[in-house]
């Protein structure tokens, strides 16, 4: 049987937005035995697409190519969520990212993907197991400027733990 890879859909942060992260969460107060997301692993999962075996991953990925305006997505929102996610999340969705995540949603389902039926809200994870962790209560937003996304699978090795496999416009 051919392998299965666990796909997602993202945005993945270019060099001047993933400076923004760190500077960002250097303003955190981190636990102890926090698992802190390295630099590498920062991105905004658009859509989660679960195992799909090695051979389908051409169709797959030649099927999510959507069109996309490109658009500013500004985090503003420092948060901790269930199960001890730190979170930098947006307070407001773009229109033209509400749109790219609505054409995708239509592309992976003509494709037998279940869709996730819950709102979107787009974050990056910062850490896992930070319960105790405390967000900076000043801080400046980060500007992301997205102009494209891409389809990446999880690689389950902890020092990188996602691998783009395809970009789709200028991200």
């Amino acid at each position: 049987m051919p392998p299965k890879l666990r796909l997602f859909l993202a945005l993945w942060p270019d060099a001047a937005v993933c400076q923004q992260l760190a500077d960002h969460a250097a303003g955190w107060t981190w636990p102890p035995g926090c698992a802190r997301y390295a630099p590498l692993d920062w991105h905004v999962t658009l859509h989660f697409i679960g195992p799909v075996p090695s051979e389908h991953v051409p169709t797959l990925a030649a099927g999510v190519h959507v069109g996309m305006e490109p658009f500013t997505l500004r985090l503003d929102q420092p948060a901790l969520w269930h199960r001890g996610l730190a979170v930098l999340g947006a307070s407001r969705l773009p229109p033209p990212l509400r749109q790219l995540h609505d054409r995708l949603a239509d592309a992976l389902r003509r494709q037998g993907v279940a869709i996730d039926t819950r709102p979107f809200r787009p974050h990056v994870t910062l850490a896992r197991q930070a319960h105790a962790a405390q967000a900076p209560t000043a801080f400046r937003p980060v500007e992301w400027c997205a102009q494209g996304y891409v389809l990446a699978v999880s690689t389950g090795d902890r020092s990188a733990r996602y691998q783009v496999l395809h970009r789709y416009g200028g991200s």
